[in-house]
């Protein structure tokens, strides 16, 4: 009988024996492992191909969980959605004020500013007319300058039905001084009348003069009276 022959290959395995393979990525490495004459930016791969597969998962990672993390967020934006449309459907009074209460102090983002607004307007309906002033004052603090005027608006409204007509002036005259010319004539309006019911008739005189120089189209005898009336209301009392 033969001898069997146990003589080794030039890379260590005995003659005869099937050379052991591993497939896949683990396999190409292996291959490009026993190579001299990798690139070298391939060879840094090699070298460093375990860091470079954890950053890659802790990547794809981050990305899973954005998406994730803004599906959660529409779901959550549809549950308040429908939550305050709940709210909405109840009838006015006080139980959908305390409820639009309880809903704000959870309320997402995107949703406060309406909620506020329908919240000051409930209180004003329901005539709690401090509360609702109140209200107002939070509506459009983090807006702009429209906001904030439609704010003072809705605001000095609630402190005059509340009997505070010169708070309600200081309010329009804030208001007025940074609106925009399409706020000029209902905020003088509005200052002229709670310049009168505060008894500043000057003030109620100098903002009516403004609406009617304003526009000469408008019916400027209803102007010109009201203002008659003021001056002899000022002459009698001086």
């Amino acid at each position: 009988m033969a001898a069997r022959n146990n003589t080794k290959s030039s890379k260590g395995e005995p003659n005869g024996a099937p050379a052991q393979h591993h497939s896949g990525i683990a396999g190409a490495l292996e291959d490009l492992e026993v190579s001299d004459d990798l690139h070298p930016l391939l060879q840094f791969i090699v070298d460093h191909i375990k860091p470079l597969a954890a950053g890659l998962v802790v990547f794809l990672l981050v990305i899973a969980g954005y998406g994730i993390w803004e599906y959660t967020q529409g779901q959550a934006m549809t549950k308040a959605s429908n939550e305050l449309g709940t709210i909405l459907a109840q009838p006015a009074g006080e139980e959908r004020i305390a409820a639009l209460e309880q809903f704000l102090k959870s309320a997402p983002g995107e949703l406060k500013e309406g909620v506020r607004l329908e919240l000051a307007s409930e209180l004003a309906d329901a005539g709690q007319y401090e509360r609702a002033a109140e209200a107002w004052q939070t509506v459009g603090k983090d807006q702009g300058q429209t906001f904030q005027v439609i704010s003072s608006i809705g605001r000095a409204q609630s402190l005059m039905q509340d009997d505070k007509s010169k708070e309600a002036l200081q309010v329009l005259e804030d208001a007025l001084a940074m609106a925009g010319e399409s706020f000029y004539v209902p905020l003088n309006r509005m200052i002229a009348n709670a310049a009168e019911e505060s008894g500043n008739y000057a003030r109620a005189v100098d903002a009516l003069k403004k609406i009617a120089a304003s526009d000469e189209s408008r019916p400027q005898m209803y102007l010109k009276d009201k203002i008659a009336r003021l001056e002899a209301q000022m002459n009698k009392e001086s």
